[in-house]
């Protein structure tokens, strides 16, 4: 995959197409209420949200983290007893990280 991200000097995650040189900014503080929600949510140590909390920004891991959380809200969905609040959060993080993968498959291959 082509797509590479370092931090810039304003606390930007950039994704960059390595082929294309295309660029998409990620505003990081987006990506600290993930790692929050994450920490609650995660699916043990090998899990892709597991590495978000391990500050692996990666589009890939961001994909997969998406995917994760995305299975959580099913089983929360089906399990019926998940705090308001909590809900709410995730929800909002997943539509957060739904955003951004967008972004970044804009400019992928």
């Amino acid at each position: 995959m082509p797509i590479r991200y370092y931090q810039d000097d304003n606390g930007y995650l950039v994704y960059e197409n390595t082929n294309t040189g295309a660029e998409v900014r990620v505003w990081d503080g987006d990506l600290e209420t993930a790692i929050d929600i994450c920490s609650d949510w995660h699916g043990g140590r090998s899990s892709p949200s597991f590495r978000l909390m391990g500050n692996d920004f990666s589009y890939r891991n961001l994909r997969a983290t998406l995917k994760e959380l995305q299975r959580v809200q099913k089983m929360a969905d089906a399990a019926g007893d998940v705090d308001g609040e909590d809900y709410l959060e995730l929800l909002t993080t997943i539509e957060d990280l739904e955003g951004i993968v967008s972004r970044i498959d804009k400019i992928a291959d």
